[in-house]
């Protein structure tokens, strides 16, 4: 489906992010979560009918399901900071920690796209205010989270790519690491890319990294993806430059990714 600049509405854009949240956190459309979300749009064109709200988050859907969802979410994101207001976008940030809210749990994945969506609308301190004050039931991560799937796919990049693991990418993976999890102090941080390393130490085989992978994939809607893919150029980048198999495995991983 492409989106047509005729039929296409802010109502639209916003069904889009929120369609981005429930997949992005693994969730299921339940029937609570799909009454949430069509509550949320009909509150932005009160004209419009249930029915029609729904054939809007299906027409968002199509495009969420497309290869170049990251791009439309991108364009829908900065496209809502222009049309909206600095209240409207409260309201729309709002919606989407309703959302998120409504089986009870607020994921890992939903709060950093929470956090992303607050930092791109101008709204960094409302976003970490409203995730504070959230009654949901935190997702407390295992001793092995998403985030140390995240960093062991960082430190790979990092060492074995060149055989040395710098000052320098240590503090820059860390730095990427908080932009993912900026409720984590840096000893927790820390914690998480020692635990990284020690895996690394025992020499994971590839069906531990696949599985990383797929779990990254799985748990990230693809504008998170391809904001991971950023990452890891960033930490290649740290010294001398990007070289050849730093470049070939950042390939890979986007391929696994989906990206």
């Amino acid at each position: 489906m492409v989106k047509s600049n005729e039929t296409w509405t802010r109502t639209h854009d916003l069904a889009l992010v929120y369609i981005a949240l429930v997949f992005g956190g693994g969730t299921n459309i339940t029937d609570a979560i799909l009454t949430t979300v069509i509550k949320s749009l009909q509150k932005w064109d009160e004209k419009l009918s249930v029915e029609e709200v729904k054939e809007v988050v299906l027409e968002a859907l199509a495009i969420y399901m497309t290869d170049d969802a990251h791009v439309e979410f991108t364009r829908t994101v900065r496209s809502l900071n222009k049309q909206l207001n600095k209240d409207e976008r409260k309201k729309a940030l709002e919606d989407v920690l309703q959302i998120a809210e409504a089986d009870g749990v607020l994921q890992s994945s939903e709060r950093s796209l929470i956090t992303l969506l607050a930092e791109n609308w101008d709204l960094k301190d409302t976003g970490t205010v409203m995730l504070e004050q959230s009654s949901a039931t935190i997702d407390e991560h295992p001793s092995w989270s998403l985030l140390h799937d995240m960093t062991l796919i960082c430190v790979v990049l990092a060492h074995s790519t060149d055989n040395d693991l710098s000052p320098a990418e240590i503090e820059k993976i860390l730095e990427r690491l908080h932009s993912w999890q900026p409720d984590l102090s840096k000893e927790e941080l820390r914690a998480v890319l020692g635990d990284a390393i020690q895996a690394y130490a025992a020499e994971p085989g590839s069906e531990m990294l696949s599985n990383c992978l797929t779990a990254i994939k799985e748990s990230l809607p693809i504008i998170q993806r391809v904001a991971f893919i950023d990452d890891l150029v960033a930490i290649a980048q740290v010294d001398d430059g990007i070289i050849d198999t730093e470049r070939e495995m950042i390939r890979n991983v986007s391929e696994a990714l989906g990206v």
